[in-house]
């Protein structure tokens, strides 16, 4: 069963209803439908997104738990409150958009602290209020459907200091950045440590009105850093190199003008000599990893 058409004058769909229905894409419900009861659609997986009729009111106790691929529903006005466990491992639940003032959000609905809420302009500020401590991304909704995606961001380096581009007007980056290097302990005889990848980063665009942005991914590595103890990314003697590839494009930051960058194959084969502009060289690359050598120093990357 792929889909589903509720009959009219049903006003409610019963506990574990359609509970474990996997194949379950689509449901349609008539403007009857006052209420969902507890587990009617866990582990629906298959669902993508629902859309209630205006005279709904209740969520039940965990109605949508372990609906993973649950992107998006819409929240009409009469909705008072969201129960608990309602939301558990919707992991891939992006946007609630509500059409009237905040409901009670209760912490144990397990509600996805990244999704995105959008509400009606007149109650952004009740929403923030209220909601903002545990749901950071609050933003005006327009009740038009068809958003665009914001553009995945670049990310480069230079001067001890991460750049974020994006070419979507008014976006906010938001970023996270992860250190395997300093996870392990070790002592440095010398006190040197030839790091590589000593920093993943990754990053995405969200702005009002917008979907999310893809994911961007990179890596800083350090070229002869001698740290002396310290993890300050702008403490290191020496400089760092920032590495993205994206879509069989590689592109290469924090270099001196004019330096040249050579790529090759895993067998040795050169596959480019690219002389750096304003610190940056850019190229398509086909092979899965090439290797990168920048003066006396290399480092393997794996395109993505």
């Amino acid at each position: 069963m792929e889909s589903i058409v509720i009959p009219p004058h049903v006003t409610s769909i019963g506990g574990e209803c359609f509970s474990n229905c996997s194949r379950l894409s689509k449901i349609e419900l008539p403007s009857t439908v006052t209420s969902f009861e507890s587990r009617c659609f866990m582990n629906c997986v298959s669902l993508i997104e629902m859309e209630l009729p205006s005279s709904f009111t209740k969520f039940g106790y965990g109605c949508f738990m372990g609906c993973t691929n649950l992107r998006s529903i819409t929240v009409p006005a009469s909705v008072g409150s969201i129960s608990e466990m309602c939301f558990k491992d919707c992991d891939g639940l992006k946007t609630i958009h509500f059409l009237g003032n905040v409901p009670d959000i209760l912490s144990t609905s397990y509600l996805n602290k990244n999704v995105v809420l959008y509400v009606p302009a007149e109650y952004l500020q009740e929403f923030k209020e209220k909601l903002g401590n545990r749901y950071s991304r609050i933003f005006v909704w327009k009740g038009d459907n068809d958003h665009p995606q914001c553009a995945m961001p670049t990310i480069s380096y230079s001067d001890g200091d991460l750049h974020f581009c994006c070419s979507t007007p008014d976006v906010k980056i938001l970023y996270s950045i992860s250190s395997a290097d300093f996870a392990t302990k070790a002592l440095a005889k010398d006190g040197k440590v030839h790091l590589v990848a000593a920093y993943d980063i990754s990053a995405y665009a969200t702005a009002d009105m917008h979907y999310d942005s893809d994911v961007a991914h990179a890596s800083i590595y350090w070229l002869n850093a001698n740290f002396n103890s310290t993890v300050d990314i702008k403490e290191t003697e020496n400089r760092g190199i920032m590495v993205m590839s994206q879509g069989g494009i590689l592109s290469i930051s924090g270099l001196d003008d004019g330096e040249t960058v050579k790529l090759f194959a895993i067998d040795g084969r050169l596959i480019d000599n690219i002389t750096a502009n304003r610190g940056v060289v850019s190229c398509n690359v086909s092979e899965p990893l090439v290797i990168v050598k920048i003066g006396e120093q290399s480092m393997k990357i794996s395109m993505k």
